[in-house]
């Protein structure tokens, strides 16, 4: 990978070392004046520098600093006071041990930068160009050292993480160690970059690395110097489960990780049950990568977004390639060495609910670092802005807690706990909404054993991806001697409670139509990725009842029926398309002009808490952020107002109250909650359970819905005889209605003492 610079705008989000390119929004400048800082930083240096350096050699250095003075009052994340800028350049230079016309310009203006830069922030910092060169150097890919990742803590070097198959992994270096000593000598005094230059040299050559862990006596760890490519991603099945190890986020990050996926599906098939993505000890790298990594596993929607010192300077990154897991379970694995890029990640997938976050709190870093180049082949690295995730948590300071907190298993040792971002001195603040992420804790040696890589956390994950849900993975765990088969027990346990004997009704068998298609959809299990939303228990058997509907009454092939249980968000995506794309399979499926298409759902309708607009619940959604992961009905409208059939047909076997037989969805439904009603385009039938604030009620058993019980029955031909049909052989949707007002409206207020109307809406092609 090389570093390519444009316009002085390259973008480092990963650990200290790696790069991208972005453009910059202007922002305001500080109040006063460059000169207010710059000229007393240039008198004293006037005063240290040599009278035997060349006028030319201050002019340059001069001209450096102020290029860099401008640059940060210009483009650092906040407003800086000048007093700051100018008192850390001056004490920079006093503090540096050059006397009073002794000093050299280039060393005098590499101290003032120094200090005013790194008291701004962790990881802001001036290059001199050796130091820029060593940059690029840990940008390519490929080089002669360790494979480790660094950063500065109190002086000393800290590893951030080693690196896959590297030197240092292979000797036992750490997430977390302290470096005191190269080859003997103290880093103290030593810059980053310098500590970097010392720990790189010819492949094959040895350095002593001497380490601090925790509260250990240092010891020494000798390496082999080696060539390092980094292999940003690794890849294997698990049984029926593929397994995605990316350590960095270089330039093929996401590219391999899809070949990684083809793999599993070429390997697999439908067998494939879920998706482990591994982002421990992961530093970070490219923006753009980790936008590409987190949109193979979503359909649509803001991967992460910027907010530098003004909201007009704020920018957002989206989606766009289609989730390649095809609604699979997925697990993020992080912990505290995971960041930057990977909190973008593991952030975005767990605010769309579409990852489950199994490990530890990541780092924290969610600071954007640009490249500016400056005058004489070095650069200014300098923080410009703040990342936040879909829901606009900040991950500055914060990280990403896990959504199932399991702890790496230490075999009887006690370990002090790693340091993270916040530790950091002047560490920036987080900025943004702490939205609380209430994760459950998981003994990790009660997880069976899976394979012999002696990695408990990631036992956990398989696990519980083998396992169907949080609450079954859970409900297995408690048990004594937990084992797979008992896992597979529970699985099949918690299935058992969903019934699916059909209405029991009959129809006049029809002629097979082989153009019409069906998408019938069962969404019970809403437990099943262990978000807080209620179950829909008749679901699956309404479903397979509007199944034999479909054939029996309808006269559509079972093989052109797209029948789904408990459909994810991406799974309703690929069949209906998205907000951005209407083309989804029913468009595919359709021969213009002389298909009839007919689309059923039962599930959990509910109201965004944002503006009330309705939405279908997908099996992975949560209640609390419906607006980022439920299925809107205006685009499933929409949608299917663009699918050229001959007609179109929804049954909804759902009302959008946010409350349901049992129990809210969100936290906010009340019977004063109001829903916006969406309204359905002129060519679309809608047959709907009932009003938008309404409750779809159950039979007493909680076997059937009522409404799709007696919308069967009274298409079986109880609708189409007296009081309610002309009994001509045909139900009208008239003769329906008055059938439903009868019985469905009796039983419920009748059971349940509240309304319940269906709505009909009849398409102009009905």
């Amino acid at each position: 990978m090389s570093v390519k610079f444009r316009s002085n705008v390259n973008k480092l989000i990963g650990a200290t070392l790696l790069a991208a390119i972005v453009l910059l929004p202007v922002v305001p400048r500080a109040v006063g004046s460059t000169a207010d800082v710059i000229d007393p930083v240039l008198a004293v240096f006037d005063e240290l520098v040599s009278p035997a350096a060349s006028g030319d050699a201050n002019r340059a250095q001069k001209e450096i600093v102020t290029e860099v003075v401008d640059k940060v009052r210009d483009q650092y994340v906040e407003i800086t006071p000048d007093v700051n800028l100018k008192t850390n350049a001056i004490r920079g230079m006093r503090e540096s041990g050059i006397g009073s016309g002794t000093g050299d310009p280039a060393k005098l203006a590499e101290a003032a930068l120094a200090a005013m830069l790194t008291s701004l922030d962790p990881h802001s910092s001036y290059l001199n160009a050796e130091k820029f060169q060593e940059m690029q150097i840990g940008t390519r890919g490929s080089f002669g050292g360790l494979g480790i990742q660094v950063s500065m803590e109190n002086g000393l070097v800290k590893v951030i993480s080693p690196i896959d198959d590297t030197p240092a992994f292979h000797a036992g270096v750490r997430a977390g160690d302290l470096v005191t000593h190269i080859d003997g000598t103290s880093v103290l005094g030593l810059t980053l970059a310098e500590a970097v230059s010392k720990m790189r040299g010819l492949v094959d050559t040895r350095i002593i690395l001497t380490i601090r862990r925790d509260d250990q006596p240092s010891f020494d760890i000798p390496i082999i110097r080696a060539t390092i490519k980094i292999q940003a991603v690794r890849s294997r099945l698990e049984g029926d489960i593929g397994y995605l190890r990316i350590s960095a986020f270089s330039g093929t990050a996401a590219p391999d990780m899809k070949k990684a996926i083809a793999s599993f599906w070429a390997n697999r098939g439908n067998s494939l049950k879920g998706i482990v993505l591994d982002l421990r000890n992961n530093p970070g790298g490219l923006l753009s990568q980790a936008v590409a990594v987190a949109g193979s596993f979503l359909e649509q929607g803001t991967v992460v977004s910027t907010k530098g010192r003004v909201n007009s300077g704020d920018r957002s990154f989206a989606a766009d390639h289609g989730d390649l897991a095809e609604g699979l379970p997925i697990v993020v694995m992080v912990n505290g060495g995971s960041a930057s890029a990977s909190e973008i990640v593991a952030g975005a997938l767990q605010d769309y609910r579409r990852a489950t976050v199994f490990g530890t709190k990541s780092f924290g870093k969610g600071s954007v670092q640009t490249i500016f180049p400056i005058k004489a082949g070095g650069a200014l690295r300098l923080t410009t802005a703040l990342y936040h995730t879909p829901l606009g948590r900040s991950i500055q300071a914060m990280g990403i807690s896990p959504d199932v907190v399991v702890e790496q298993a230490t075999e009887g040792k006690t370990t002090r706990q790693q340091k993270r971002e916040e530790d950091l001195k002047g560490a920036l603040p987080s900025t943004g909404r702490n939205i609380a992420v209430g994760g459950v804790k998981v003994n990790v040696d009660t997880c069976p054993p899976a394979g012999g890589k002696k990695d408990r956390q990631l036992d956990c994950a398989l696990a519980f991806l083998g396992s169907g849900g949080l609450n079954a993975f859970l409900s297995a765990l408690n048990e004594p001697n937990v084992s797979a088969p008992s896992l597979q027990q529970a699985v099949l346990s918690g299935a058992s409670k969903f019934p699916t004997e059909p209405v029991p009704v009959t129809f006049r068998q029809v002629r097979t139509n082989p153009d019409d298609i069906a998408v019938i959809i069962g969404n019970a299990n809403y437990g099943r990725f262990g978000n807080d939303i209620p179950n829909v228990t008749p679901a699956y058997a309404d479903a397979e009842s509007i199944k034999r509907y479909a054939t029996q009454a309808l006269g559509i092939k079972e093989g052109n029926i797209i029948h789904l249980k408990d459909a994810t968000g991406s799974q309703m995506d690929r069949v209906f398309g998205t907000k951005d794309d209407h083309k989804g399979q029913v468009f595919d499926w359709t021969r213009p002009g002389q298909s009839r298409v007919f689309v059923y759902y039962a599930g959990h309708g509910a109201p965004s808490a944002r503006d009330g607009s309705a939405y279908l619940v997908p099996s992975d959604a949560d209640g609390a952020r419906i607006h980022l992961n439920g299925y809107p009905l205006s685009t499933l409208y929409r949608n299917l107002s663009r699918v050229p059939a001959k007609s179109i047909t929804v049954v909804l076997e759902a009302c959008f109250s946010g409350n349901s037989e049992s129990g809210s969805l969100i936290s906010n439904a009340s019977p004063v909650f109001k829903t916006k009603k969406a309204v359905a385009p002129a060519n679309i039938t809608v047959i709907a359970a009932g009003g938008a604030n309404q409750i779809a009620s159950w039979e007493k058993d909680k076997s059937h819905g009522l409404f799709t019980k007696y919308f069967l029955k009274g298409m079986s031909g109880e609708a189409d005889v007296s009081p309610y049909g002309n009994g001509d052989g045909t139900v009208a949707y008239a003769e329906l209605g008055a059938y439903l007002e009868n019985t469905l409206t009796y039983y419920a207020r009748r059971h349940y003492g509240r309304d319940q109307t269906v709505q009909i809406t009849v398409g102009k092609n009905q």
